[in-house]
């Protein structure tokens, strides 16, 4: 029946049934709509209040009569993005939640290209501002798989205001960086120069991946807490023990891992 379809939208079952009363009849005072959906009138009255709220039912004026009517049903499109909005809102906070304390934790593997994408997509879903996402990476092979999704990626990144820290291996990419590490929201420091790490490295609360970025793409995400925080520490340690950058240059926009 559409009154239960509607109360996926947030309506009551009283409200869904006034709504679809008032989408039929029209221009109805409260009087018509209480007969029609044989709900008492002061009940009515209140349920037709609540739609008025929600944005469902407005009142028109006819002489000194008034009248309720109904909003256009595309009004149910707009609570499906509202809702959409606070799904987006709280999912970061519902999945630290789902923790894995007490057990031995998971490990999950992505292949391909569009698989790493998704994880960066979860990843970036789960972490809440001013939590650490920490970085070890040699950038150049991001931008030879895709620099246009990246390259948004990094700016969607950049809005979420998290601890944001990158390890980079010595490029001219990485030189870059450091010009820019204020625009895009993310502190940097560089290997020395013979270091060269063949996969990346991401740790945050939420789990430590590692991946390649050469084909065959592969990336190994662990969701273990004690795993997860030695690795935090072996990345403090790590960055503590490299030498602070100074900016030589202004920053300008452009693209970052």
């Amino acid at each position: 029946m559409l009154e239960k379809d509607l109360q996926v939208f947030g309506l009551s079952e009283n409200e869904a049934m006034v709504y679809l009363v008032t989408l039929k009849l029209g221009a109805s005072s409260a009087l018509e709509i209480a007969k029609e959906t044989l709900i008492k009138r002061p009940t009515a009255y209140l349920v037709l209040e609540s739609l008025q709220r929600k944005g469902f039912i407005h009142i028109e004026y006819y002489g000194l009569k008034r009248k309720f009517v109904a909003a256009s049903p595309e009004k149910l499109e707009e609570n499906v993005d509202s809702l959409k909005k606070r799904y987006y809102k709280i999912l970061p906070e519902l999945l630290s939640l789902h923790k894995l304390k007490g057990q031995s934790g998971l490990i999950k593997y992505y292949e391909g290209l569009d698989g790493l994408k998704s994880l960066y997509e979860t990843i970036l879903r789960e972490l809440r501002p001013g939590e650490p996402y920490y970085i070890i990476t040699k950038q150049e092979n991001w931008y030879e798989l895709d620099a246009t999704w990246f390259e948004d990626f990094v700016e969607r990144r950049a809005r979420r205001s998290l601890d944001t820290r990158i390890i980079f291996q010595e490029s001219e990419r990485a030189q870059r960086n450091i010009e820019l590490r204020s625009a895009l929201n993310q502190q940097v420091k560089i290997l020395p120069k013979k270091t060269n790490y063949t996969s990346d490295v991401i740790i945050c609360p939420q789990r430590y991946i590692i991946h390649s970025l050469t084909p065959p793409i592969t990336a190994v995400s662990i969701e273990n807490e004690d795993i997860i925080n030695t690795q935090l520490q072996i990345f403090l340690s790590l960055w503590d023990s490299l030498p602070q950058l100074l900016q030589t240059r202004p920053e300008s926009r452009a693209p970052s891992l």
